[in-house]
C-alpha cells in the first residue's frame, strides 16, 4: 500500500504539488517534483514551504531554474514554462507557518498547542499531586 505524506509526518497540503509528475527519466522511471528535489539536493518539504510563500510569478521563475538544472528528464528542455505554470498552480495558498528551532526547522506537526502558560502550570501540579499520593501510600 503506498504511503501519503501525511503517513511519514509531513504536511499533506503540499502532496499534489510534491506528487506532480515533472516526466520521465531516461531509464523510463516517472519522476515527481519530490524526486526532482531530492535528486537536486535540496529538502522538499523546505523548498515547497518556500515556493508557497512566493507570489506566483518569482515562485515559477525559481521552479524554472531548478528544472534548468535538472538534467534527468530531457524532455523537460522543451518547455519549462508550461510545466512550471502547471506546478505552481498546484501549491497550497496559504503553506503552514515552520518552526525554527536555531537550524532545524518543523512543520506544523510538531507545533506545541496554544495554550496558555496557566494550563501548563495545573498540568505540572497534577503530575507533582500524584506523585505525592503515591509517595504518601508507601510505595
Amino acid at each position: 500500500m503506498a504511503r501519503s505524506l501525511s503517513d511519514l509526518g509531513q504536511d499533506p497540503a503540499f502532496e499534489l504539488f510534491l506528487g506532480a509528475l515533472v516526466g520521465t527519466d531516461v531509464p523510463g522511471a516517472n519522476v515527481s517534483v519530490m524526486s526532482m528535489l531530492s535528486r537536486l539536493g535540496l529538502d522538499p518539504w523546505d523548498e515547497a514551504t518556500d515556493l508557497a510563500r512566493m507570489p506566483k510569478a518569482p515562485a515559477q521563475q525559481r521552479l524554472n531554474s531548478l528544472m534548468e538544472q535538472f538534467s534527468d528528464v530531457p524532455s523537460l528542455a522543451a518547455g519549462y514554462g508550461e510545466v512550471t505554470g502547471r506546478l505552481v498552480a498546484l501549491l497550497p495558498v496559504k503553506p503552514a507557518p515552520r518552526i525554527t528551532l536555531g537550524t532545524q526547522s518543523y512543520g506544523p506537526r510538531l507545533a506545541l498547542p496554544q495554550m496558555g502558560l496557566g494550563a501548563y502550570s495545573l498540568g505540572a501540579l497534577a503530575v507533582l499531586l500524584v506523585y505525592i499520593g503515591y509517595l504518601a501510600s508507601g510505595n
